[in-house]
């Protein structure tokens, strides 16, 4: 049975991507909006980036790779193996109602429900790029690619799934399912809102750049193999207890320079980091000023060194610690200082606000972190980290008058403390000559990017009885965040008006 219901979903597949390769063999026949430049984003990147985004997925969907030759019953959790128990048809699945049972029946983990979720929206704005990039909209493509992408895009998901049942340690499940077809329809619906228009826009910002170099081809290409390494296997995890083991196990370091092995530690980073500070100094400059300012390129660069940490955070066997970031803020300085000395007759641009004040946001958010963790003293008791990451997604509300005016107290200072955050989010991201649906776009991910520095600071908070983690201070965080990117697009929608 388990061949059959394979084979059924490889046919599926192979049906819906003709159709999907139909399709874009049609839109790629269909005459354009209008006459395009070679400027980037072209149809050709967003396939590249879509298909490499496709591969990770589904990659990440089998890690560890171990097959493991089993029936359907072998890898199920306990309370699933229990439920089937008590039907009247115990044992091996052997239709496909028991089959289907298995994945149905798995038991919902919200952190890999909305990681799952999220990776997923990219994949559907990618996709529907692929589809609809520079097609005229009476001929209805963005809504004709929107079912195909997902329901594509969900018949990919149920293949994974279902093979994760011969995978040691992967479980399927029908929440992940769920989780990525949510996730791939909201990426269609932000791609038909705003996703022309934004191509267009980042089009009249690329049209000037010119052409990278060996020598930058070369630093690109060992930028991303360097994070793609500092990431693998992938093993992505929001769960409470994986990082508690990372912690206990000394690969979760939150004191920088206490490191085993210090000066072998720092050296490899200031050198690992160099060629990033140097990519940043260079990469996709205009024609006119080759070289970006220190200041620009240190901003630039220290961003990306902090989201490579981040990630590392969630992966389960990688080493995460602070003095990374440290050295490697001062490996990208050094970087561009030696890009700076190489090409010392080129004429660099003067510093930019956008990285400098993206820079000051990270700056602030760190301070946040480190405000409302301190003092930082983690708990490793599983039974208890369990026990608070299940309560962290329930909502905390008063239940009397007393405690509602605590709540209003404290509520008041969360949203005051991430209203400077929203407004450094905001300011770093838009300009009053931005297209208004690209800026609504923007604005809507400086406010989500606040909410996920909440979020990382309510996962730190199930480790530090007896501050209390709620998935509600969350919601107070984005509330303030946005409050503070309304107050800069209020500001700019003045200054539009006097102009």
């Amino acid at each position: 049975m388990a061949i059959v219901v394979l084979a059924t979903s490889l046919f599926l597949l192979g049906t819906f991507g003709l159709l999907a390769l139909w399709e874009l063999y049609r839109v790629i026949q269909a005459p354009a909006i209008v006459d395009l430049d070679e400027s980037p984003p072209q149809r050709k990147h967003f396939l590249l980036l879509a298909a490499i985004l496709a591969a990770v997925a589904m990659y990440r969907s089998l890690v560890p790779p171990q097959f493991q030759p089993q029936e359907w019953l072998a890898g199920v959790s306990p309370p699933v193996t229990q439920n089937l128990a008590a039907t009247d048809n115990p044992g091996h699945p052997s239709t496909l109602g028991d089959v289907l049972s298995v994945v149905r029946n798995a038991p919902l983990v919200p952190s890999a429900w909305f990681s799952n979720g999220l990776l997923a929206v990219p994949l559907g704005l990618l996709w529907m790029a692929v589809f609809t990039v520079d097609r005229q909209r009476r001929r209805n493509h963005h809504w004709k690619a929107l079912p195909l992408v997902v329901i594509l895009g969900s018949l990919l998901t149920l293949v994974s799934e279902l093979a994760q049942h011969w995978i040691n340690q992967r479980v399927p499940s029908i929440h992940d399912l769920l989780a990525n077809a949510c996730g791939l329809l909201i990426g269609s619906l932000a791609w038909t809102v705003c996703g022309q228009t934004g191509t267009d826009w980042l089009r009249s910002k690329t049209a000037f750049r010119r052409t990278p170099d060996r020598l930058e081809w070369g630093l690109a290409i060992y930028s991303v193999c360097f994070v793609l390494l500092s990431t693998l296997p992938l093993e992505v995890t929001m769960r409470g207890a994986d990082v508690a083991r990372k912690f206990r196990a000394g690969r979760l370091v939150f004191v920088p320079f206490s490191d085993s092995n210090l000066l072998v530690h720092v050296g490899l980073n200031l050198v690992l980091f160099i060629p990033l500070g140097m990519l940043a100094a260079c990469f996709f400059t205009l024609r006119s000023t080759p070289l970006r300012s220190l200041a620009n390129s240190m901003a630039l660069a220290s961003v990306a060194v902090l989201g490579v940490e981040l990630a590392q955070l969630f992966v389960a066997h990688r080493y995460t610690s602070m003095t990374d970031v440290a050295t490697g803020v001062i490996g990208v300085l050094l970087g561009a200082i030696v890009m700076h000395w190489l090409r010392a007759g080129e004429t660099h641009s003067a510093t930019n606000r956008s990285p400098v004040l993206l820079m000051l946001a990270v700056g602030y958010a760190i301070v946040v972190v480190i405000a409302c963790c301190a003092p930082f003293q983690p708990v490793t008791d599983e039974v208890m980290i369990r026990s608070r990451f299940g309560t962290a997604f329930s909502p905390l509300l008063p239940t009397n008058s007393a405690a509602a005016k605590t709540f209003a107290w404290q509520a008041s200072a969360l949203m005051a403390i991430y209203i400077p955050l929203g407004i450094l989010l905001a300011l770093a991201t838009i300009s009053p000559a931005i297209p208004r649906v690209v800026r609504y776009a923007l604005l809507g991910g400086a406010v989500l990017v606040a909410a996920s520095v909440a979020f990382l600071v309510e996962m730190f908070q199930v480790y530090l009885p007896p501050k209390t983690a709620t998935i509600t201070d969350v919601a107070l965080a984005a509330t303030g965040a946005a409050c503070g990117t309304l107050l800069v697009e209020m500001l700019f929608a003045a200054k539009r008006f006097r102009a």
